[in-house]
């Protein structure tokens, strides 16, 4: 049941990239809930500028749209996959500070987006603790309040110089993985929303599925219903 599970998720996959070839096409993936339905997203089976599916060998993602860049997004997926964080400001202070951040090196592919707290308590003053409280704090807060979480993106493919080599196109200005990731991240604001978990693609996605339900079992106990 798995295995049909899987090689029907790839299926729809690559028939959807097969449709959008002709055109410049961004996948995004939450690798958090995809891998189990496509293995080749795992981080054991990941190679820069490829994608892999089912036993066949990871092939060049380029192979499946000339345009086509594949982003993953990860959050902690309740497992603590990624870490917690905050920052430092310059008063030897500690908070929470909102971007994308990356390492030195510029062909790096991993980064980790940040969003603000929520706007219902942006207001609210630092070291309210309700289980455990301080001398400086209150002993009371009066609000219920999240911090905000990280999310990793991960820039699985882009048209680097060796992809654009690779698919006949050297010579061409090659991607800067960073402009990828930045747009992942700023695809986390929207003008009716406060900061999302998720760039607003895959939010409406996640929604969609809250609505979206399987009617199969349904259907099938109305007809027996009907019968007797």
């Amino acid at each position: 049941m798995e295995q049909d599970r899987q090689r029907e998720t790839e299926r729809q996959i690559r028939t959807l990239l097969f449709q959008l070839r002709d055109r410049p096409t961004l996948l995004l993936a939450d690798a958090g809930n995809l891998r189990q339905c496509w293995p080749g997203l795992r981080n054991g089976a990941l190679d820069r500028d490829t994608l892999g599916f089912g036993a066949e060998p990871a092939q060049r993602h380029t192979l499946y749209g000339h345009d086509l860049r594949a982003l993953l997004v990860r959050d902690a997926n309740a497992r603590g996959e990624v870490a917690e964080w905050y920052a430092h400001d310059t008063e030897d202070g500690v908070g929470f500070a909102e971007g994308v951040w990356g390492t030195a090196d510029t062909e790096g592919r991993v980064f980790a987006s940040t969003a603000s707290k929520p706007h219902t308590v942006a207001k609210l003053p630092k070291g309210l603790m309700k289980l455990a409280p301080t001398a400086q704090g209150r002993t009371a807060p009066g609000k219920t309040a999240w911090n905000p979480g990280q999310l990793e993106i991960t820039v699985l493919g882009c048209l680097s110089e060796k992809a654009l080599t690779d698919s006949g196109r050297a010579g061409d200005p090659p991607d800067r993985p960073a402009e990828w990731a930045t747009l992942a991240h700023q695809l986390r604001y929207h003008d009716d929303y406060p900061p999302l978990a998720r760039p607003l693609p895959l939010h409406w996605a996640r929604l969609a599925g809250e609505y979206v339900l399987p009617v199969a079992g349904t259907k099938s106990a109305g007809s027996t219903s009907s019968a007797s």
